[in-house]
């Protein structure tokens, strides 16, 4: 579960909710973890493309998650896509966006959109932190 900092108060985070509520969703074997801002952000854009775009667009058409992945990247990050041939065919193969930056991610994330609308996809839309989870 990630918790965000809402604010800094005398040299505190403040959280949604208590820290000791935090502390206590904490069990043995588990990790806490902190991420700076940036990779927070990243975090949250690779929750919402891998969570809850790409499993629309399977849900949608039929195809893997992973199909769409390469689809989008291999139209807007061309330069980022290898081809192997396997049976005389050649397929893509697009690296994990994982190892993309916030950067990147904000590029790939906005241009998919507009994409996806160009597709036939009006449904798609940007992430929307009114429906996001707490």
């Amino acid at each position: 579960m990630l918790h965000e900092v809402m604010d800094v108060i005398d040299d505190q985070p403040c959280f949604e909710q208590p820290l000791a509520d935090i502390l206590a969703e904490l069990k043995r074997g588990g990790a806490l973890q902190t991420l700076s801002p940036a990779e927070y952000l990243t975090a949250r854009q690779v929750r919402w493309w891998k969570g809850v775009l790409l499993p629309a667009l399977s849900k949608d058409n039929g195809e893997s998650k992973r199909w769409w992945e390469i689809k989008l990247i291999e139209d807007i990050f061309p330069d980022d896509i290898e081809y192997v041939k396997f049976k005389n065919r050649m397929f893509p193969v697009a690296p994990s966006i994982t190892s993309y930056g916030k950067k990147k991610m904000i590029e790939l994330i906005e241009e998919s959109i507009p994409t996806l609308h160009k597709w036939g996809f009006e449904w798609a839309t940007y992430p929307d932190p009114e429906l996001r989870k707490q």
